[in-house]
């Protein structure tokens, strides 16, 4: 990662990069290296992370892969509710929409919850689809997959799109179909 404003404490050098570690469980005694998708087979793996300050002597439980996003054409193939074009009661969500980053998926994932809940005839379904996003959250959080700050940045930010969305829909029904009901 890019060492912005970050500086060596004992010469003020700015170092050429920097590894970011993130906590992976609650227990906090497992971290994974953030953006270290490799190829490299375990052995040179495991040399090459030496050569890292600070983990000359670390206990490495779990190494890299390289992973591939995949996903869909939007425009041609997603409605502008994200529902699948051949069959309107199929939604997407995530990062196979296109989006990148947790955030992102995120609000994807509550706006199709919202859109879900606001569609849907039957109060049970409505609280359930309502309710959803906020089971993701819980999920991720009590996993430990991620610090508990992109939860709660990630429902905020999903939460203005929804405010934003609802607003546009009053505002310019014509120009959103956040409203529809048909499927």
């Amino acid at each position: 990662m890019k060492p912005f404003g970050l500086r060596h404490p004992v010469t003020g050098r700015e170092p050429y990069a920097v590894v970011q570690l993130r906590q992976d469980d609650l227990a906090k005694d497992h971290y994974n290296v953030v953006g270290f998708q490799t190829k490299l087979k375990v052995g040179e793996q495991k040399r090459v992370f030496r050569t890292i300050p600070g983990f000359e002597n670390a206990e490495f439980v779990r190494f890299g892969m390289l992973h591939r996003n995949t996903y869909l054409n939007g425009p041609a193939h997603l409605d502008r509710l994200f529902r699948w074009k051949r069959d309107p009661r199929v939604f997407f969500g995530g990062q196979i929409t296109g989006v990148e980053g947790y955030l992102e998926s995120a609000a994807t994932g509550l706006m199709i919850g919202v859109t879900l809940a606001r569609l849907s005839k039957h109060r049970v379904t409505r609280i359930a689809w309502a309710l959803y996003p906020l089971l993701v959250t819980f999920v991720i959080v009590a996993t430990g997959n991620h610090f508990l700050s992109d939860a709660i940045l990630g429902a905020v930010t999903a939460g203005l799109s929804a405010w934003a969305a609802s607003w546009l829909a009053r505002a310019r029904p014509t120009a959103w179909a956040f409203r529809t009901a048909k499927a």
